[in-house]
Formats: C-alpha cells, sequence, structure tokens
C-alpha cells in the first residue's frame, strides 16, 4: 500500500470543497440571470463603466469584478468567465408539452435551431496540460484528482 495521500493539502481538490464551490457557483449564476431579468443588470450599453455596459460585453476581468461585487462571488483566479446572450427567439413556456406529455418549459429554448445549430449553447474553453516527459498515468489522475479535468471544480 502506498503512502501517497489524496487529499486538499498536497494540491488535490478535495471532493467535498469542490461540490461547494459548484454549488455556490450555481446559485451565483442564477442570481446574475435574475439580475438580469429584473433589470439590475443592463443588457444595453449607455457608458464605459461595467455597471453600465451589458452584461454580454463585459470583459473576463468585468466580470471578476462585477459577480464579487454583485452577488458575492469570488471567480476563481485561472477561469476566464464572460456571457453571452441568448440568439433564438423561443420563450420559456410553463405548460410546455411535447408528444402529449408535460415538458420542462424551456425545452423548446434548449432545443431551438437557428440556421441548422442549437440557439441556445453555452461555450466552455478548456486548457490541455503540457504533456509530460514520463509517467502520463500517473500525470493524468494527479490532474484530475487536482480538480481541472472539469470546468466548474476549479479552485
Amino acid at each position: 500500500m502506498s503512502n501517497t495521500t489524496l487529499s486538499g493539502e498536497i494540491g488535490d481538490e478535495n471532493f467535498l470543497e469542490g461540490l461547494k464551490d459548484n454549488d455556490q457557483w450555481r446559485s451565483a449564476f442564477l442570481r446574475i440571470i435574475c439580475d438580469v431579468w429584473e433589470g439590475k443588470i443592463q443588457t444595453e450599453t449607455t457608458g464605459n463603466k461595467p455597471e453600465q455596459k451589458s452584461i454580454f460585453e463585459w470583459s473576463p476581468q468585468e466580470v471578476r469584478h462585477m459577480m464579487a461585487k454583485l452577488v458575492g462571488y469570488e471567480v476563481p483566479a485561472n477561469m476566464d468567465l464572460t456571457f453571452s446572450e441568448f440568439k433564438g427567439d423561443a420563450q420559456y413556456d410553463p405548460n410546455a408539452r411535447v408528444d402529449g406529455k408535460k415538458a420542462n418549459g424551456w425545452n423548446k429554448v434548449m432545443n431551438e435551431k437557428k440556421d441548422g445549430d442549437l440557439a441556445y449553447v453555452a461555450k466552455v474553453e478548456m486548457m490541455i496540460p503540457p504533456r509530460p516527459d514520463s509517467d502520463q498515468a500517473m500525470a493524468i489522475t494527479d490532474y484530475m484528482a487536482a480538480g481541472k479535468a472539469y470546468p466548474f471544480t476549479i479552485v
């Protein structure tokens, strides 16, 4: 048996902390959505300050600042986050049905196509780490254990 311990103390992501971080992200993102819907965050640009710019024009640095200011969420230092606008026409339908069965009200939005492509697309860009010279099997498991293999377990 190995003496290696997998814990957050040596660079591995603590699984429970990762779950907590994911929950904090989800809550912060949903608050941002609500603030946009309520008009507290602009979708039209009226000036140069982040508060006056459309959320869809915020740079990753402005997103970092505004997420902390508006919803108390600290975007991880190694994540560049931006927001994009829905390009489709579909709307939420609380009475949605598919094949006569009750469906999620966002079903039409999530499945709408524009020019053959889905109108609702979340873009995720992940960094490919440098290839190690040796011990690639260990390197990839260490990468996973560090919490870097999934976009929202980044600490």
